[in-house]
């Protein structure tokens, strides 16, 4: 394809989320649009649905436009051709910055979460609570975010000498449609499960809308805890909050400086 000129959209960024339906990214676009919008720029947002080539497609429509910069959540760390469209992006016409989601050795600015120490502490929570049977449904592990709060609940089992059990790990995909299957599934194999770690909040809907079904109750009859705020329906649920308008206002004044400097600001 032949390139437009990038002044076309000379007033406008782009945020890349790999779920729109997911409010952690709703109100991290909040808090990006609040901190641009000062400075007359437009936000479009571009959904990818977790999946490689729906995000090189948005990437190459947003190159085409000529968008200013460009604040994404990486699909996967293992996609190699979208690590280095990205890192092209940054190092060439369009500045990056990586939210949530880390690409190793692409040298991007981003701003990220803890989610290492979040995982490990929720499943300490269900330890001191003397919960053993403790299952978690991950994301996948080719994203930085799913790994790290996987490798944070199987340090917390070891940290206190309880052994990892995998038939206890479900390996979920971000969303909510397989998170219910997974519990359906894990309550009928191990009714002895007594909680359940959801890794966002996505899936931790699916698993509870599951739970729901199977007339489980909590925490009469298993105990939860979702990492990411849910609905109102779900308030008296425990969950990880992270301060994501806070998060998308830091995201935002990073891509400004690179807008303005055109250099990284690590």
């Amino acid at each position: 394809y032949q390139k437009k000129a990038k002044s076309i959209h000379l007033n406008t960024i782009a945020v890349v989320v790999p779920d729109i339906h997911n409010t952690y990214f709703m109100e991290v676009i909040q808090g990006i649009e609040r901190i641009v919008e000062k400075h007359g720029i437009e936000v479009v947002m571009c959904n990818t649905d977790e999946r490689p080539d729906k995000e090189i497609r948005c990437l190459d429509v947003l190159e085409q436009m000529g968008v200013s910069g460009v604040i994404a959540v990486p699909v996967s760390d293992e996609e190699t051709f979208n690590a280095d469209y990205l890192m092209n992006m940054n190092n060439n016409e369009i500045p990056v910055v990586l939210l949530d989601r880390d690409l190793p050795n692409c040298n991007i600015d981003g701003v990220f979460m803890d989610n290492y120490n979040s995982a490990f502490q929720a499943t300490q929570k269900f330890i001191m609570n003397n919960h053993r049977n403790i299952a978690i449904i991950s994301g996948p592990i080719t994203s930085t975010s799913g790994l790290a709060r996987l490798n944070g609940y199987q340090a917390a089992l070891q940290n206190y000498n309880i052994p990892i059990q995998e038939d206890l790990i479900l390996h979920g995909d971000f969303k909510f449609e397989l998170s219910y299957n997974l519990t359906k599934n894990l309550i009928s194999s191990r009714p002895d499960v007594t909680a359940i770690f959801a890794t966002n909040s996505r899936m931790s809907m699916g698993s509870l809308f599951a739970l729901t079904e199977l007339g489980l109750a909590i925490p009469e009859d298993i105990s939860f805890i979702s990492c990411g705020r849910l609905g109102l329906e779900y308030s008296l649920i425990t969950s990880i909050l992270y301060p994501t308008e806070s998060i998308g206002e830091e995201c935002a004044k990073i891509l400004l400086d690179k807008m303005r400097t055109g250099k990284s600001v690590s």
